[in-house]
């Protein structure tokens, strides 16, 4: 009988040189179990038992089944799922800029509370689209900011605390990677550590979210991220020299920032940690949410192809993690400010389109709004798995498409760039694959073929 290290061979050279095993992936001891079954098939064989033959396609099934996590690379190498050259094609953009905004933990309640706090209607209230969106991930309701940034980012779902990368453990391309790949400029401002969930999903693919280390390093020399702004300063300090050599020009405080607006590359970094709450910021070292807003969309409009950003307001999470509505209210206030100079940009670049979201909502927040004070109740210090709101302006009404989930956001920013997959593609394996199991257990129905393709794969 093969040994082993002999049958792990055997397994790899049944497949083209292309081919590469999942990075990480340990095959030998699923080798080492389908071994045992073979052995056990000689043997029912060698006594010439009936159930022999049964036993060995069951045997042989398994191991087909275990080569699903086998996968031929893209063309360079990288190891996403969305390679180019691997199932899409570019076709025209139908925006030249996108700018998402995130609210960290910052669902209806927060925003009825920042309402009521204002005394009037947010930025947000005058978008021509608002709506609420689903944020669960495969862990279950609940979702993190990773699996919800990494919904965002990469239109997939996963699981919680796995950033920019599938269920099965393989990287997938992020929407700032696309853009990087047809040449326009990227930013991630936040108040939360450059490295922390939300930023991270967008130019990183690491199992846990706790890798900031890793995050960083891939956040810094595996990307050409023209701005990156916010706290983490002791986390990305080991790769300043690394990172000057990249060309990027390192600031630490507001005035350095608003000096820099000339500088091709920048990196800044405000707070050793995450950047202060806004009501208890030192606006003479660290710049508010909105002035970095402003300066890194000023930056990246400079590029005649267009840019993508993302803009997160942290520590509103932070915030009701606490239960502590003064700085809920004080940094959805900050968010707002930026909202404001974000819509400011579109209105008058006429090319841009700005949706304003949510990971998550944090807390259980309620408020009572026929209250004449700021009235309210929290449920929790934890995430709830409630809908989140978003609101969308753009110059061209007619592209947005019906989004029930983070995951249909996160692949209407692709195609509002250009991307379309193509028939050799990931989603229409999918679905051929769904199609398939459904048959083989006979439960398939065939008057949805069509409407399943169609939901699949010919709206994306």
């Amino acid at each position: 009988m093969f040994s082993p290290q002999r049958l792990e061979f055997s397994a790899k050279t049944l497949f083209p040189a292309n081919v590469q095993f999942r990075k990480g992936y340990n095959l030998l001891p699923r080798l080492k179990i389908w071994e045992q079954r073979l052995k056990s098939v000689v043997d029912i064989m060698n006594r010439r038992q009936v159930a022999a033959l049964a036993l060995f396609v069951f045997c042989c099934l398994g191991f087909i089944g275990s080569m699903w996590l086998i996968r031929t690379p893209n063309q360079d190498g990288d190891g996403t799922d969305n390679p180019e050259g691997d199932g899409f094609v570019i076709v025209s953009e139908l925006v030249h800029n996108i700018i998402l905004m995130i609210g960290d933990g910052n669902g209806v309640g927060q925003l009825n509370a920042t309402r009521k706090s204002l005394g009037a209607p947010l930025f947000v209230d005058s978008f021509p689209i608002q709506d609420l969106i689903y944020t669960f991930s495969l862990s279950g309701l609940i979702t993190d900011s990773a699996a919800a940034a990494t919904a965002l980012a990469c239109g997939i779902q996963t699981w919680n605390g796995v950033v920019g990368m599938s269920s099965v453990g393989m990287a997938h391309r992020t929407i700032l990677e696309f853009a990087e790949l047809i040449n326009k400029s990227t930013g991630l401002v936040t108040t939360s550590r450059l490295t922390h969930a939300t930023p991270a999903c967008f130019a990183s693919h690491v199992q846990d979210r706790n890798q900031e280390s890793l995050i960083g390093q891939q956040m810094l020399f595996e990307h050409e991220i023209e701005v990156l702004l916010g706290g983490g300063r002791t986390m990305l300090q080991p790769f300043f020299s690394g990172a000057v050599a990249a060309g990027y020009t390192i600031v630490e405080n507001r005035s350095q920032l608003l000096d820099s607006s000339d500088d091709a590359k920048l990196l800044g970094l405000f707070k050793h940690s995450h950047m202060s709450y806004e009501a208890e910021r030192n606006a003479s070292l660290e710049p508010s949410l909105a002035e970095m807003a402003n300066l890194t969309i000023q930056s990246l409009a400079r590029n005649p192809e267009g840019f993508f950003l993302m803009i997160e307001g942290g520590r509103i999470d932070h915030a009701c993690h606490d239960n502590n509505i003064t700085n809920t209210v004080g940094d959805g206030l900050a968010f707002n400010d930026a909202v404001d100079v974000a819509l400011q940009f579109a209105e008058e670049d006429g090319q841009t389109l700005l949706i304003v979201t949510a990971d998550h909502e944090t807390g259980g927040l309620w408020v009572n709004t026929t209250s004449p004070e700021l009235d309210v109740e929290w449920s929790t210090t934890g995430h709830t798995g409630d809908r989140v709101p978003f609101f969308i302006f753009s110059p061209d009404l007619s592209i947005i498409p019906e989004m029930d989930h983070h995951t249909d956001m996160g692949r209407f920013l692709f195609r509002a760039f250009g991307y379309v997959e193509t028939a050799d593609g990931k989603i229409i394996q999918s679905v051929y694959r769904e199609l398939l199991t459904r048959q083989i257990l006979g439960i398939f129905e065939q008057d949805r073929l069509y409407s399943t393709i169609k939901i699949r794969v010919l709206d994306i």
